[in-house]
């Protein structure tokens, strides 16, 4: 059990020291950004973005290490002409 706490402390605090950055569709308070592939075009590789609820386009992540999450609660619907296809791809990355 304690392991267990040291792990999951020593993981909170490895996502909590990078750079974080928020996507909000609705440009909401806060909000760096209001589109996914916005962000991970502008930010720096080993970045955290946090997405809230909300409608966005297909993602493509390539070269580069990210953290997305997303709030609570958050529904993330693309188009239904995707309704198919991948929302996110991640190519080129390192195993890290």
């Amino acid at each position: 059990m304690r392991t267990q706490s040291l792990v999951a402390l020593f993981l909170i605090a490895s996502v909590s020291a990078q750079a974080s950055f928020v996507v909000d569709a609705g440009s909401g308070p806060g909000s760096q950004f209001n589109d996914i592939q916005a962000a991970v075009l502008a930010v720096p590789s080993g970045s955290v973005l946090v997405v809230r609820a909300g409608s966005y386009s297909p993602v493509l992540i390539d070269g580069k290490g990210l953290t997305i999450l997303c709030d609570a609660g958050a529904v993330i619907a693309p188009p239904t002409f995707l309704a198919n296809g991948p929302f996110l791809t991640v190519r080129n990355t390192q195993p890290s």
